[in-house]
């Protein structure tokens, strides 16, 4: 979820910003405030962007997200507590084919 942004005064360090330059819009997090510039490094960068932007340059702030489930358990602190809920589902999508009945009521070899 975005807003966009009246006053680039606001940002912080950390914040993430969508960023409109001639090439387009890109979103990076703010790793550096100037007093005119931003200087922003996206995520999987190693380095910081080579140029600072000037703040107007920024046109949206993002100020929350909606994570899936999936992405929650994959990314959980608790690695224990995410296996367990991964074999729980396997086991609850192969169950229901255990020990299934022929339409006879004789049990089928596998």
């Amino acid at each position: 979820m975005t807003r966009s942004v009246d006053d680039a005064t606001s940002l912080r360090v950390g914040d993430i910003v969508t960023i409109e330059d001639a090439d387009g819009l890109y979103t990076h997090r703010v790793v550096e405030l100037g007093p005119e510039t931003v200087r922003t490094q996206g995520d999987a960068n190693e380095t910081p962007d080579a140029e600072a932007v000037p703040r107007d340059a920024v046109v949206a702030h993002t100020v929350g997200h909606l994570a899936s489930p999936w992405s929650t358990v994959v990314t959980s602190t608790r690695p224990l507590a995410a296996r367990l809920l991964l074999a729980g589902l396997l086991v609850a999508l192969v169950a229901p084919s255990w020990g299934r009945v022929s339409r006879r009521g004789q049990a089928v070899d596998r």
